[in-house]
Order: structure tokens, then C-alpha cells, then sequence
């Protein structure tokens, strides 16, 4: 399966309600984007960041991709990576998912079948996790569609796409870290 992914890491958010950058907020001793890269990095062929041209990286042996898509959102993050490797497939993860862990990737990929364009999982059922997703290259046309159409949501793409949608059993895993307070109940 490692051979069938590459790996990004979403990391082009303003982090406006956060207030700093989410990517180098430390815990447990290491960025949060070093912790991405070590989690995701073995179960992908390799590990790319995504991130706004204003931000600045050196991680040895970890690809940078700019966003071409200025300002939207993470789908602006996906089509910059699927159009700069138009025959890669990823495993997608945004930055500030802290608790993903070996145990959640492991679920997502087992999900996959190759007929699917998409495999996002769900924590209740209704609402989806698309910065957490697996997404085939055949998926990037309904994204650049979507995209043209002013359609920034990803949710409506996946749910309108050939997309494996499954109940995670770790919905745990998937806590957001968007502000201060979150990063207090992290630390807690």
C-alpha cells in the first residue's frame, strides 16, 4: 500500500483564531509538523508539504509544494499538489489533526478499493473529515470543476464523487486544534 500514496500535509491555513502559526506549535517536544511527517511518513511512498508561498520550512528529505490557489482553503492545497504531480494519488492530512495517529492511518488506507476516487472517514455518520482522506489522482477534475464553480467545501465534492465513506472507530483521534483554548485542553 505504501507504493500507492504519497503523503501532504496541509499546512496553508491563516491560523487567524489560532493566532500563530498551527505548524510549529510544539507538544510533546516536537512541531506539530514534524509530528505529522513521523506519523503519516511511514505509510507513504513520500511526505510533501503544502503550504502559502509567505510560509517558511527546511525539514531535510520533506518536498514543499506551494499553493498555486492563494487563500482556498484546503481544497486550494489538494489541486496544487494534484496538478504539480498529476499521476500521484495521497494521503492527505491538514496540520492541526494532533491526535492522528499509526492506528488512524492504518484505517483509512484499509478502506481503500480502487474504484473509489475518494476514502474520507466520518465520526457520526453525517459529517465528513476531508483533511483527513485519501484521494485517487481520478478524483482531481471533479476538484478542478468544483473549484472553477466557486465551490471552495470539499464535502460536497466528496459526497457528489465516487467516495468510500466509512464510520471511524477513533473518532477521538480526530480533535481540531484551531484555538488557543484547544491547544490548553492538548496541554491539559
Amino acid at each position: 500500500m505504501k507504493d500507492k500514496f504519497h503523503g501532504l500535509i496541509l499546512t496553508g491555513g491563516k491560523s487567524s483564531r489560532m493566532g500563530r502559526d498551527k505548524s510549529n506549535i510544539q507538544l510533546q517536544g516536537m512541531t506539530q509538523i514534524q509530528r505529522c511527517v513521523e506519523t503519516i511518513s511511514p505509510f507513504v511512498s513520500e511526505v510533501f508539504i503544502s503550504k502559502r508561498k509567505d510560509q517558511h520550512f527546511s525539514m531535510a528529505d520533506i518536498a514543499i509544494i506551494d499553493d498555486v490557489y492563494q487563500n482556498a482553503g484546503p481544497i486550494g492545497g489538494i489541486l496544487s499538489a494534484m496538478e504539480t504531480y498529476p499521476s500521484y494519488s495521497w494521503l492527505v492530512s491538514a496540520v492541526d489533526l494532533p491526535k492522528i495517529s499509526a492506528r488512524t492511518v492504518q484505517e483509512l488506507l484499509e478502506q481503500f478499493e480502487s474504484h473509489y476516487e475518494s476514502v474520507v472517514p466520518t465520526l457520526d455518520g453525517h459529517t465528513l473529515e476531508p483533511t483527513f482522506a485519501l484521494y485517487h489522482m481520478k478524483v482531481r477534475s471533479r476538484l478542478q470543476s468544483a473549484f472553477q464553480n466557486d465551490q471552495r467545501g470539499l464535502q460536497k465534492v466528496l459526497i457528489e464523487s465516487n467516495c468510500k465513506i466509512y464510520r471511524t472507530k477513533y473518532p477521538k483521534d480526530f480533535f481540531n486544534m484551531n484555538t488557543p483554548e484547544d491547544l490548553r485542553k492538548l496541554k491539559s
